[in-house]
């Protein structure tokens, strides 16, 4: 339903409009597509957090993984189905394991997780897919030291700077499931093609 209005959207704009190529009106129609169905996942994700009274945490969830998400990327699922599906469990899931996590030695479970998230970003991060390639060495060297930053700021915050629990955990847990999104099998699982440079397939630089 949604390439079907994407289309008549860009098939609309292409006979207003003079000039446009079919690689532009290929770009109209995916950024419709894209755009339709991030706005209906979004929608759903809080009217069911609405209903469970966690729209707040929800809200949080998002923000603060998308601080290490944005430079690190990740696997994701072509289908907005799959990616609804997954995101759901991503950003709930944090949530409830946030708000269930309570035990003692709190900070040496956050110092394991800064490790394996610095391990994470050292081997696999930039994410280099499809949808986010990878162009060169330094390309890749400042998004990686730029992800490193951004998750260290983020569990900085939520270590030190946020007193409430749950939120401090949605906060550094959240960096463990965006770390986890970076892992090979991820791009398995969501059948991402990963290791692109100019449209090819390529062995990691």
């Amino acid at each position: 339903m949604l390439d079907e209005l994407g289309t008549k959207v860009s098939d609309c704009v292409s006979e207003t409009l003079e000039g446009v190529t079919p690689t532009q009106k290929e770009i109209i129609q995916y950024t419709i597509v894209q755009l339709l169905g991030e706005l209906i996942k979004t929608a759903i994700m809080f009217g069911i957090a609405l209903y469970f009274g966690v729209a707040h945490l929800l809200l949080i969830a998002i923000f603060s993984m998308a601080i290490y998400r944005i430079p690190a990327g990740g696997a994701h699922s072509k289908s907005h189905i799959a990616c609804f599906l997954a995101s759901s469990i991503l950003f709930f899931g944090n949530v409830i394991l946030s708000s269930l996590i309570d035990v003692p030695y709190l900070d040496v479970l956050y110092i394991a997780i800064f490790l394996f998230n610095s391990v994470v970003i050292y081997f696999y991060a930039p994410a280099d897919t499809e949808m986010k390639p990878v162009v060169s060495k330094k390309q890749r060297k400042s998004l990686r030291i730029i992800s490193f930053v951004c998750m260290t700021l983020t569990m900085i915050i939520g270590r030190f700077i946020i007193a409430d629990l749950v939120i401090r955990n949605i906060f550094i847990f959240g960096t463990l499931i965006q770390s986890i999104t970076m892992l090979p099998f991820m791009y398995h699982l969501f059948n991402t093609k990963y290791g692109f440079r100019d449209g090819i397939v390529v062995p990691q630089i």
